[in-house]
């Protein structure tokens, strides 16, 4: 059975790293100029996903729910969350290198090579900002699981 400390310490971890991929992005987005419906939607996404992690940090963290997560009965459910996370943080953790990737400076043509760089992964971008709703959304399902 996923140990309830784990499960609170990865969606801290997760909403921890959710912020600095946000943080990445929004740098991303400022050096490039790229006005793009997938990198503007990308950043949305993130924030949103950095939204459902905070809800369940607050939900997981009330002393009910710490009691709830010892109980018998959701055993299985702890431990597909628990594995969800960690392969949520996997996925982000990739992102987070790709954007690190397009977003290095350059000392010929800056903004250009950026903005070459982003149209070429641009394909990249739009899967994972398909995985990252699909993510956000099974996370806010299962919350509602655990609250109900």
């Amino acid at each position: 059975m996923a140990d309830p400390l784990s499960i609170i310490s990865s969606v801290v971890g997760l909403a921890t790293f959710s912020y600095d991929l946000l943080a990445r992005l929004k740098k991303f987005y400022d050096d490039t100029c790229v006005v793009d419906e997938t990198l503007s939607g990308l950043l949305t996404d993130v924030d949103n996903l950095h939204q459902v992690l905070g809800s369940m940090k607050e939900t997981l963290g009330q002393d009910d729910m710490k009691s709830s997560l010892r109980a018998p009965g959701h055993g299985n459910h702890w431990e597909n969350l628990s594995l969800s996370l960690l392969n949520g943080k996997q996925m982000l953790q990739t992102l987070y290198e790709l954007l690190g990737d397009l977003n290095k400076d350059r000392s010929f043509m800056n903004k250009p090579m950026k903005q070459l760089g982003f149209q070429n992964a641009m394909d990249q971008i739009a899967l994972y900002r398909e995985r990252i709703q699909s993510y956000c959304t099974a996370l806010q399902l299962s919350l509602q699981t655990v609250v109900m």
